[in-house]
């Protein structure tokens, strides 16, 4: 169950993800972010187990990185699901392994990325159109559980 100020947060980034038809800045962006900061426990169950997508996802599989422990030559293309990579989404956000590029100015692409201790165990470059993308689809998965909460 969400608390009210979860299912707050959620409206108003939703809200604006709707209504977004300017610029992509670092403000923006971290703002939609937040919604990464809600604890997954109350919505990573909701989302599906196929495969991260292009179509109906906004992201490429082959913009993900996925490594098993650690080893940079051994890409694990069985964990590209929607879930795993919102997991990790997750924690690039709540530990602040998010890149953006260019700096200044409207952001055109970020990078998430995961590590375990030392290791890179997960890295994402997406556009920022993608992402919104990726946020659009990920509200509409868990809206059913918050608004009947």
């Amino acid at each position: 169950m969400y608390k009210q100020q979860e299912i707050n947060l959620i409206k108003e980034i939703q809200e604006s993800l709707d209504r977004h038809n300017g610029e992509y800045t670092v403000k923006l962006l971290f703002k939609w972010m937040g919604v990464l900061f809600i604890p997954q426990c109350r919505w990573l169950k909701k989302l599906p187990t196929s495969k991260i997508d292009l179509e109906n996802w906004g992201i490429d599989p082959d913009n993900v990185k996925v490594y098993k422990d650690g080893a940079d030559d051994k890409r694990a293309n069985d964990d590209l699901s929607v879930r795993n990579i919102a997991k990790h989404l997750h924690s690039s956000v709540v530990h602040y392994w998010v890149e953006y590029y260019p700096i200044y100015g409207e952001v055109e692409r970020l990078t998430f990325k995961d590590w375990n201790d030392d290791a890179l165990i997960f890295e994402l470059v997406v556009s920022v159109k993608a992402f919104r993308a990726f946020l659009l689809n990920f509200f509409q998965k868990i809206m059913e559980d918050f608004t009947q909460s």
